[in-house]
């Protein structure tokens, strides 16, 4: 290139062929080792594997990677197995040792003179003619690579396609799940703060269960205290009742002794006296007296009198003491017995 650019061509050589020839194994080596292998089938195969692919594309893929076509795995991330590239012939008919000889150790073409013989004009054509089909050869080989390039798209899209898929689906399935685990932590959130408000509520109701039963037991003894005590002022009252019955007993039995005593003093004064009508007349006039007399206080509306089986006990012993005598009560007995009575009432 650099001879060119000097207007310089070299001159045809079998040497120079072989450099040519060199040159162009060489760029298509350099086009072929872009994708370098870096693995086996076995382990592309492990990768693949992990990807998702499918077995009946993954052996396709390795397949297309041996036929040489270039980096038919760049859309997943992996590299191509080592290819087993057939050795290409030189096609120089000069030996092998003087080709490898002329060509320079950075494969670029060896300097020429710039002094020296003009060149003939048949070199200056089958430079052009190497030129062109050189250029010729790479738009082939571009060509061919765009065309394995758009083949390989087109056969990896089924693949492409359901890893898409698969990823989808994961991703749905991984969000179900979290939808899940919400609406499992929302449940479980509200199967506890519904726990904990029935365990206040029974906390509550046990509560207000044990004070209704102690406000019933202290119902319950106040209700007893106040039967005992009912009771016992009963009691109490019936052994007053029966004190003040045997006291009265008692008086009348004493009133009753005194009364007999006393009308039958009055009867032997009366049989032993003389002046009959003078006694009865002082005597009328003493009722007189007494009976004009008003009557202080008041009577009480609960005096029941007496029956007749207490008037025969209170009065039978004087009944049969006076039985020859009058059977009436004297007013003395009566005034007695009222003021008696009165007296036990008060």
């Amino acid at each position: 290139v650099r001879v060119q650019a000097a207007g310089v061509l070299p001159t045809p050589s079998p040497s120079s062929s072989a450099t040519a020839a060199g040159r162009l194994a060489a760029s298509r080596r350099a086009a072929m080792s872009e994708f370098a292998p870096t693995m086996n089938d076995n382990d592309l195969d492990m990768q693949m594997k992990a990807k998702g692919v499918p077995m009946d594309q993954r052996k396709r893929i390795i397949a297309a990677a041996k036929l040489g076509v270039p980096n038919p795995l760049k859309e997943l991330g992996l590299a191509m197995p080592n290819p087993t590239m057939p050795a290409r012939q030189s096609r120089s008919r000069s030996p092998a040792g003087r080709s490898q000889r002329s060509a320079s150790p950075s494969g670029r073409a060896a300097a020429v003179p710039v002094s020296g013989a003009p060149v003939p004009p048949q070199a200056s054509s089958a430079a052009t003619v190497e030129r062109k089909n050189r250029v010729a050869r790479a738009a082939r080989v571009k060509g061919a690579k765009d065309e394995d390039e758009q083949d390989l798209d087109g056969f990896l899209a089924g693949g492409r396609a359901a890893t898409a898929a698969m990823a989808k689906a994961k991703a749905a399935e991984r969000a179900r799940q979290e939808q899940m685990a919400r609406e499992q932590a929302e449940r479980e959130r509200r199967m506890y703060e519904q726990l904990v408000r029935e365990r206040e509520a029974e906390k509550k109701r046990q509560e207000e269960q044990r004070e209704r039963e102690e406000e019933e037991r202290r119902k319950e003894a106040r209700r007893q205290a106040r039967r005992e005590e009912k009771l016992k002022r009963k009691e109490q009252r019936k052994q007053q009742r029966a004190q003040e019955e045997d006291d009265d007993q008692a008086d009348l039995a004493s009133d009753d002794e005194d009364a007999a005593e006393e009308a039958d003093r009055q009867r032997r004064d009366t049989h032993s006296r003389k002046g009959f009508f003078s006694q009865a007349y002082k005597g009328n006039e003493n009722a007189k007296r007494l009976w004009s007399e008003p009557i202080k206080g008041q009577v009480s509306n609960h005096y029941r009198g007496f029956t007749d089986a207490d008037l025969d006990r209170r009065f039978g012993a004087q009944r049969a003491a006076a039985a020859d005598g009058p059977k009436l009560m004297t007013e003395e007995e009566v005034l007695a017995l009222l003021r008696k009575g009165k007296a036990s009432k008060s």
